[in-house]
């Protein structure tokens, strides 16, 4: 029987709730592809793990708060905000 992959809405709500597995799942759905949009404006390995980290640090930080309809965009948004 193989298990149901949760949304990402889903995952946000248990988040929300403080499930620290569901924000890793988003973290590890997600890190791979905002690193590269990351990297390919600034061209540094470390600058770019450092912004993509902010980016789910603040994610969790204010979790309780963040009101998020559309996950990759919100966190593709916030890469392109960090950069600039």
């Amino acid at each position: 029987m193989s298990e149901k992959i949760p949304s990402d809405e889903i995952l946000l709500n248990l988040m929300k709730e403080g499930d620290l597995n569901s924000f890793n799942t988003l973290f590890e759905r997600y890190w791979k592809r905002l690193y590269a949009t990351v990297f390919s404006v600034c061209s540094d390995n470390e600058t770019s793990s450092e912004i993509v980290h902010d980016i789910f640090l603040n994610l969790w930080l204010r979790r309780e708060k963040l009101q998020i309809e559309n996950f990759k965009g919100y966190i593709t948004a916030s890469a392109r905000y960090q950069i600039y």
